[in-house]
């Protein structure tokens, strides 16, 4: 059985929330996507001419909902396109947030910049600022910029996935690595991850191989995080910068994790026009041969679960 999940962050009476719906694809079509929801159904169920199931994808309260898409015929790539091809992927500029207010962290960034002074060493080294073309900067310990008042963990954050810090060091995996940022901050001591998981909730492992592990929302995104023991930190198993393996990964997550959870499922005899590689941003090239790659000609089952994910604070 071929299946792939879409992921809806609900929001309903909260203007200031952005939702998103996630697609994600394993098996042998690894996939990751961001989608606007299609109001009033949210879920792409209009897509197998289903009314009867359309009517069970009105969401009232705010929660993580996932469909899971199945069908024993259909390949996982066709599957996604066929839930995809009526779908705006969500603006980048959103991507990476889920306010659309945005976090005042300006003045965090002119305090890093203000004490992250160059090396007398590295000053003297006329090699390396020909090299570099610019004077290097020591970098400050996470636990300095934390004791001031216009540095928090969530400033911090939202500046490596800016592009603007360069986060490294022991407890730096909550951060992206290597950005290129002007300034370069130490991750000196553990962090409080759960705290910049979106409401400090997450929806933890029940499987004896990844009751480590818990699912969340994260800089705008769905990312899978294990907890180090050693560190006491929480850690992502996925890529922060989301490519088509967080897909897998997530896939095989909730797989794992629904076997338990109580949903509304029925069979959609489909019959779908072609589906073309055009305008889907997130398929493969067009170069593949296989008919069965372009279009699904003949009417076949595909079975749809519904439920809520339960999140619980952390």
């Amino acid at each position: 059985m071929n299946c792939i999940n879409a992921i809806l962050l609900h929001s309903p009476n909260n203007s200031h929330q952005i939702d998103r719906l996630v697609i994600t694809g394993g098996g042998d079509y690894d996939f990751y996507g961001v989608y606007q929801p299609r109001l009033p159904d949210y879920f792409p169920i209009y897509a197998l001419n289903s009314d009867k199931l359309a009517s069970q994808s009105k969401f009232t309260t705010l929660g993580t909902y996932q469909a899971t898409y199945c069908s024993e015929k259909i390949s996982h790539k066709n599957i996604i396109a066929l839930v995809t091809q009526s779908l705006e992927p969500l603006p980048v500029s959103e991507q990476y947030t889920f306010k659309r207010r945005p976090i005042p962290e300006d003045d965090c960034m002119r305090y890093i910049q203000t004490q992250s002074t160059p090396t007398l060493e590295k000053q003297n080294d006329e090699i390396e600022l020909k090299l570099h073309n610019k004077p290097h900067k020591a970098p400050i310990k996470l636990s300095r910029l934390l004791r001031t008042e216009v540095c928090t963990l969530r400033y911090i954050t939202s500046l490596a996935f800016e592009r603007k810090i360069d986060v490294d060091g022991r407890y730096a995996c909550f951060a992206p690595s290597e950005v290129g940022g002007i300034a370069k901050v130490t991750a000196d001591r553990p962090v409080r991850t759960q705290d910049l998981f979106l409401g400090s909730r997450l929806s933890r492992g029940k499987h004896l191989h990844n009751r480590l592990r818990a699912l969340t929302w994260y800089q705008g995104h769905l990312h899978l995080f294990r907890w180090d023991l050693l560190k006491r930190i929480w850690c992502p198993l996925t890529n922060l910068t989301p490519e088509p393996r967080n897909g897998a990964l997530i896939a095989e997550f909730l797989a794992q994790n629904s076997l338990n959870l109580h949903g509304y499922s029925l069979y959609v005899s489909h019959q779908p026009k072609n589906i073309k590689d055009e305008g889907n941003h997130n398929l493969e090239s067009k170069s593949s041969k296989n008919p069965a790659e372009k279009s699904v000609i003949e009417s076949i089952p595909i079975l749809i679960t519904l439920h809520e994910i339960p999140f619980t604070p952390v």
